[in-house]
């Protein structure tokens, strides 16, 4: 085991530190860009039409929150999205009249998930400075600043996610009860906001699998597996009820067929990505019936996959390089000018460092604990796969895994600090640089 450095009173202020940093910045942010596009400092609605919290995909989360409110829970349609939410932006509609003071949700979960990211970074490498260098990467991570600002799910999402991995982490060190039941229900939520991690049923019996466990850890440990499994099966059967259509999200197909065909046939020089995708949006549109729509999307776009089988393979990969190393930036960029000075967004090259160091250090990582390091691997790939089949998306999709990843690439960056202190430590004093002998400095030749 690694020596360690940590007292409780260290990991008390690192922890309340990292939260409280978090936080004020978060909030600093969200007055900023309100305050610079006019908008109210607490209820964050703008007078403006040019609103910094609303991207495309926000009327799909109203919609649905507005028919949770006139239909009810149970009526809703998730075809599009999931509940949760949709089920938040009710509720602050029903406490305020209007949705966008939930924005304020996300600067307090960030402290939430500062902590949790600090907190991951220590039990991966039991010193007190891997837990300080997790902390400082996720204050100064871009994409924080631009997602969190957003109404919509990728900051809750991967917020949610990376506090959910970290109590995962905790309940296998201590295993209490109580932290297992949590992390349960924190898996859930994190299902119920997006469907990137419905395939945890998949990937959590490599987290949790222990050679010798006790009948209790067996036990709780069952039934977080179970609990994984409890929403996307709703979905699936809220679905079914409501239209017919046993399936967690219609959007799967469609970014097949409308995201990666036309992406395809652009760089196989079959017309613009413009154009294309223009076209497959009026042709399935015209479809209404849902049921139809689906079918003819996922059959016309796997025949087309199959036809061109190393065009698809190029097509995917390159779409995977380009969203992995997507630049890190602080601000949603899409329809608005950019609101921060060019300073605050590092070079290209910072993103493809820190996959470098990930990689790294999940190797490390993996010698002493190689199920959370197998967990991650696998949910990258879980991650990843459906993400190629989108489009102009940036880092949007990538998100959960930059904050997964933090506590590795700080494991990693706290084992460089301690062999430089090694080095120096054991470094011979009294050898002068370029010397190959001992110093006779003092004596003089006879």
């Amino acid at each position: 085991m690694e020596p360690t450095d940590v007292s409780r009173s260290g990991l008390l202020a690192v922890l309340v530190g990292t939260a409280l940093l978090a936080v004020s910045l978060q909030a600093v942010n969200l007055w900023y860009l309100g305050n610079r596009f006019g908008c109210d400092p607490v209820r964050l609605t703008c007078p403006r039409p040019e609103v910094p919290w609303v991207t495309n995909d926000t009327d799909d989360y109203l919609e649905v929150a507005r028919e949770i409110l006139d239909l009810g829970v149970l009526r809703a349609s998730y075809l599009r999205r999931t509940p949760g939410y949709p089920l938040l932006l009710a509720s602050f509609v029903t406490l305020f009249g209007q949705p966008f003071a939930a924005l304020w949700i996300a600067p307090l979960m960030a402290a939430a998930a500062a902590m949790a990211v600090s907190w991951t970074a220590l039990a991966l490498r039991r010193r007190l400075d891997a837990a300080a260098l997790a902390g400082a990467l996720f204050c100064a991570w871009p994409s924080v600043y631009q997602y969190s600002p957003l109404l919509m799910t990728d900051a809750v999402h991967g917020y949610l996610a990376v506090i959910a991995f970290a109590v995962t982490v905790a309940w296998l060190r201590r295993q209490r009860a109580s932290l297992g039941w949590l992390a349960a229900a924190l898996w859930m939520a994190t299902q119920s906001v997006r469907p990137t991690f419905l395939l945890l049923p998949v990937l959590l019996p490599v987290l949790l699998w222990q050679r010798h466990a006790s009948r209790a850890y067996a036990r709780v440990s069952f039934g977080i597996w179970v609990a994984s499994g409890i929403m996307p099966l709703s979905i699936v059967a809220s679905n079914l009820v409501n239209h017919g259509m046993p399936i967690v999200s219609i959007v799967e197909p469609e970014t097949l067929a409308c995201y990666a065909i036309p992406r395809m046939k652009e760089e196989m020089g079959l017309g613009t990505f413009t154009e294309i995708r223009a076209a497959a949006w009026e042709r399935y549109g015209a479809v209404a019936d849902p049921r139809v729509r689906v079918a003819m999307q996922r059959q016309e776009a796997w025949a087309f996959l199959q036809a061109h089988p190393l065009d698809a393979l190029g097509s995917f990969g390159g779409e995977l390089k380009h969203q992995l190393f997507a630049p890190l930036r602080p601000w949603y960029a899409r329809n608005l000018e950019p609101p921060y000075p060019a300073w605050l967004t590092p070079p290209r090259v910072a993103i493809h460092v820190y996959w470098i160091f990930a990689a790294v250090g999940l190797v490390t990582v993996a010698r002493q604990q190689p199920n959370v390091a197998l967990f991650l691997l696998i949910a990258f790939v879980a991650v990843m796969a459906p993400a190629t089949t989108s489009h102009w998306v940036g880092a949007r999709l990538r998100f959960p895994l930059d904050l997964l990843f933090m506590p590795v690439v700080a494991a990693f960056l706290s084992s460089l600090v301690a062999r430089a202190r090694r080095t120096a430590r054991t470094t011979p004093q009294g050898l002068a640089v370029g010397s190959s002998g001992p110093s006779h400095a003092g004596c003089r030749a006879t």
